[in-house]
């Protein structure tokens, strides 16, 4: 198609303002198809074409609607090739030159087919000292870096002592197991004669002898 068959294919989708300077072969396709992208698209209205010549951008303007279909704003999308990049720094300064936050880019391939899609601020969360009680608590980055620094202090800890446990040697572990066991009978032995010092002192409670009424244990 030449230019002229081109911007009235164009006019049909968005109105193009008198007075303006026909784009170039190339950015009229691109207008064309994105501007068709969202004629297709219930949430898009009223589209325009304008020119920025400080910036040498061609794009349009268009209304907007939410997924409610209860609010509307005026957006901007400017319609690229495969062979355009577009930086974060770049956007940044389009948005502003434009005085918008948002934009949306529609990527027209080789075969015309269009993704649309939007770049706009990440939202911020509110100052600690208004965000709701139901929010996470705030901790300073200090405060969470000591946090982190304590638990793998711990983890530290407990990873040496079970390190120091399993580097032993046979032979002393087997060490270790005998002297447990030689404890473990000696504190019964030590619990046996205090039981049987009670025995006796119970039963002769001052002379050594059985008590009165009571008959000394046989020998065994």
């Amino acid at each position: 198609s030449t230019p002229y068959s081109l911007m009235g294919l164009l006019a049909k989708k968005a109105m193009i303002p008198e007075g303006m300077p026909p784009p170039s072969q190339r950015d009229l396709l691109k207008l064309f198809f994105a501007a068709s992208r969202l004629q297709g698209e219930d949430r898009w209205g009223d589209l325009k074409v304008f020119h920025e010549q400080q910036l040498g951008l061609w794009a349009l303007r268009g209304e907007h609607f939410n997924e409610d279909f209860d609010d509307c704003h005026s957006k901007v999308v400017v319609p690229l090739d495969a062979q355009e990049p577009m930086s974060i720094a770049q956007h940044e300064h389009l948005a502003g030159a434009l005085g918008v936050e948002a934009l949306f880019y529609a990527l027209v391939d080789a075969d015309g087919e269009v993704v649309l899609y939007e770049l706009r601020p990440a939202p911020l969360f509110l100052p600690p000292d208004q965000r709701p009680l139901s929010e996470p608590a705030f901790h300073p980055p200090e405060r969470l870096a000591a946090i982190a620094s304590s638990d793998k202090s711990i983890d530290n800890g407990s990873a040496t002592q079970t390190s120091t446990r399993s580097g032993l040697s046979r032979k002393q572990r087997r060490h270790l197991a005998h002297r447990s066991n030689e404890a473990k009978r000696s504190s019964g032995r030590s619990a046996a004669a205090v039981l049987t010092d009670q025995v006796g002192k119970s039963a002769c409670p001052e002379s050594g002898g059985p008590a009165e009424g009571q008959k000394r244990p046989k020998q065994q």
